[in-house]
């Protein structure tokens, strides 16, 4: 049968040598796959002309002669067998001498099919049963030299009985060893062999490209000692043959090595693109992707019922997936095994959990690359809003009273508003369950020095977390006392004097508080520049003025209008959240400068009703009632009135972002809300600020007079 063969070089000319490499190893390899698609193609074409039944010869023969040979650039494909010259090429005349080809051969055929006690006898040897082989003709019972055929005599015969003979069996008997290779030692190897080695828990597979002192260096560049050569191997294991694409966490992996098989658990599919890591031998090994031969798909145990969430492949999940006291499923790498775990607490990169069938528990990591990884758990939206509040009232019990550093009776008042009127109102449960999941500690609002009263505050850190700082009740007694002490002595303790100046209802102060933690928790950040700004209510609009682009005209303390509104705190150098869409325009429109045709160019954020929308909605807010403050200042003259109706609760709404949703919020969810003028002031704010009102409807409900109002102005309440 005719050779095939080509070569393929690579030009050094300009090639750094890295490439030069890496298209080298790429051709090698395609090579290796050509040869092996080349013998496959010919020994199939063998199967579908029937060799076999045509010509009398043995097919397992001529499927067993064909050898490949790939070396550094090379590929040579032929069939060694003594029966494929004449089957390509005919025989010769006189190719066996003048006594003809030998039959021995043929006489198993001729004594099977021939009838017994036959007189057709034509070479004097007996048909059937009188079959007498001792008188067959052979050139060693003469000194004959066969030339030619002298090597297929021993090649075709058979044991008794054993008429055919297998593909398999033919390469099988030219092989000397397991993987149909001759077994050689490593003194032998030489570049363009093929190898098994083990390199402590890695498994690999590849061709030799130089020798070296003690060892040898493979094309992928990778040494190896002597020690670690483990055996030949054959030249055209295929990387992609099966299709590992499916291939998952828990998965029963087989490969074959050396000519032995084994199998593991897949801990990952992917850890590069060379190796599978797999849980073998109560270790993890590491197994060259060659080497892999089949693979069963794993299944979640039986206890994971079909309604929970499953997260594929070891990818990365969120905090809004989990809640306290959820039960999840845990895949345990080191031993290959799903466990049953409760989530416990909160972390912004991971949980804690407890085991469910063993004592102690562990961390499990966002990124879902560590020791433990969650496959699947229970789903927040299964629950009923009454089981949703339960669990973030256990968590608050188990956890956050735990970290409390407040006095337990104030903290039970700041607990009983949370749960009792403000958590009601929340329509974003999510948001709410991430926010209180946030919440590091509760603890006693400290004052600073001067004249400067503090009523609460949250304490921001980094990735979300905060601390509450709540008034002690003694200190809210307290200064409430030197007030009216004060009012008293200057003769002005009037009822309208003392509304104004004493402390309001410290429960508007935790829903301001509050609403500061949601958009913090989630990860919505200012600018550094912002805390320049002097910290005084009319800030906002006596010490900075803005151009319709954001930057500042005056020279003041901040540089841009974005950083005193909203970005996501993984990008510190983008623009607020929406701000280059509309700034022009709502500049404008604060102004009255709006033209005919100037349409409102819309949202950045893509859906109402996300956060993502909310805090944008608020950018803007804040961005159009400072503009219309500052033309009051800067060019009429007129500094606005600390409760004009165009602030959105007053003018330290125009302060900054942050201070524009929760003095907002403060305001809609206030338990008397006559102290902001709502009436008159909810009016304003659906003529300048209607969308505003919208989506924060779409998150909150407003508290009884509120909503009543702004039903009658005709918002879906």
């Amino acid at each position: 049968m005719g050779k095939i063969g080509f070569r393929v070089s690579v030009d050094d000319n300009g090639v750094p040598k890295d490439i030069k490499k890496s298209i080298e190893r790429g051709v090698r390899k395609a090579t290796k796959r050509l040869a092996k698609r080349l013998k496959e193609e010919a020994e199939a074409e063998i199967r579908r002309k029937e060799a076999a039944d045509s010509y009398g010869i043995w097919e397992g023969d001529l499927v067993g002669g064909f050898q490949t040979k790939a070396d550094k650039d090379g590929l040579r494909v032929w069939n060694d067998d003594e029966a494929a010259w004449p089957m390509e090429e005919g025989v010769k005349p006189g190719a066996f001498g003048a006594r003809g080809p030998p039959i021995r051969n043929l006489l198993p055929w001729v004594q099977e099919h021939f009838p017994t006690d036959t007189s057709f006898d034509p070479w004097g040897i007996g048909g059937g049963e009188n079959f007498d082989t001792t008188r067959l003709w052979s050139p060693e019972r003469d000194g004959s030299d066969t030339g030619a055929t002298s090597g297929s005599r021993q090649r075709f015969t058979l044991p008794e009985g054993n008429r055919t003979q297998t593909s398999e069996d033919a390469v099988s008997a030219q092989s000397g060893g397991s993987g149909g290779t001759t077994k050689r030692g490593v003194e032998d190897i030489k570049p363009g062999d093929s190898y098994y080695a083990r390199q402590g828990r890695l498994w690999e597979y590849g061709e030799v490209d130089s020798l070296r002192d003690g060892g040898f260096e493979d094309t992928l560049g990778r040494r190896f000692a002597d020690d670690e050569f483990v055996e030949y191997a054959p030249d055209d294991l295929d990387p992609d043959s099966p299709d590992l694409s499916g291939l998952t966490k828990g998965d029963a992996l087989r490969w074959e090595f050396d000519g032995d098989t084994y199998e593991g658990v897949v801990t990952d599919p992917d850890p590069d693109n060379v190796y599978v890591e797999v849980q073998y031998d109560g270790l993890p090994h590491f197994i060259q992707r060659e080497l892999i031969t089949d693979f069963e798909e794993a299944t979640l145990p039986s206890w994971v019922p079909d309604s929970w969430f499953q997260i594929p492949d070891d990818e990365p999940w969120d905090l809004d997936l989990v809640y306290y006291g959820q039960e999840v499923a845990l895949w345990d790498v080191n031993n290959a095994e799903y466990l049953r775990a409760y989530v416990r607490d909160f972390n912004p990169q991971n949980i804690e959990v407890d085991f469910a069938e063993y004592s102690g528990g562990t961390r499990v990591h966002l990124d879902n690359r560590r020791e433990y990884r969650l496959v699947a758990g229970e789903r927040w939206e299964d629950l009923t809003r009454a089981e949703q509040m339960v669990t973030l009232e256990d968590y608050w019990d188990a956890q956050i009273t735990s970290r409390a550093t407040l006095d337990p009776a104030r903290l039970d008042f700041v607990k009983d508003h949370l749960f009792g009127t403000m958590f009601p109102r929340f329509k974003n449960t999510v948001a709410l369950k991430r926010t209180l999941h946030m919440l590091n500690k509760v603890e006693p609002a400290s004052q600073p020095s001067g004249p400067a009263f503090r009523m609460g505050a949250i304490s921001p850190r980094n990735n979300g977390i905060w601390n509450f700082n709540v008034l002690k009740k003694q200190d809210y007694d307290d200064e409430n006392d030197r007030r009216r002490k004060i009012l008293k002595q200057q003769g002005r303790d009037t009822p309208e004097n003392l509304a104004k100046y004493l402390l309001g209802p410290y429960e508007d102060t935790i829903n301001h508080e509050f609403t500061h933690a949601v958009v913090h928790a989630h990860r919505y950040e200012m600018g550094t520049d912002a805390q320049g700004l002097p910290a005084k209510t009319h800030a906002g609009i006596t010490e900075v003025r803005w151009a319709d682009d954001g930057t500042e005209l005056e020279g003041g303390p901040v540089s841009h209008a974005k950083h005193m509104m909203f970005r996501k705190a993984d990008e510190p150098n983008a623009p607020a959240l929406g701000f280059t869409r509309w700034n022009q325009y709502s500049y404008n429109n604060a102004l009255g400068l709006l033209l005919p045709g100037m349409d409102d160019p819309g949202w950045e954020t893509n859906e109402a009703g996300t956060l993502d929308r909310l805090v944008e909605t608020v950018n803007r807010a804040w961005w159009k009632q400072s503009i219309w403050g500052q033309d009051e200042y800067w060019n009429q003259g007129n500094k606005p009135d600390e409760n004009h109706l165009r602030f959105l609760e007053r003018d330290y709404s125009a302060y900054y972002s942050h201070e524009t949703i929760a003095t907002f919020s403060q305001m809609m969810m206030a338990e008397d809300p006559t102290d902001y003028d709502y009436l008159n002031r909810l009016e304003v704010l659906d003529e300048h600020y209607p969308w505003l009102l919208e989506e924060w409807l779409k998150h909150f409900e407003p508290q009884g007079d509120v909503a009543d109002k702004l039903e009658e102005l005709g918002y879906d309440v």
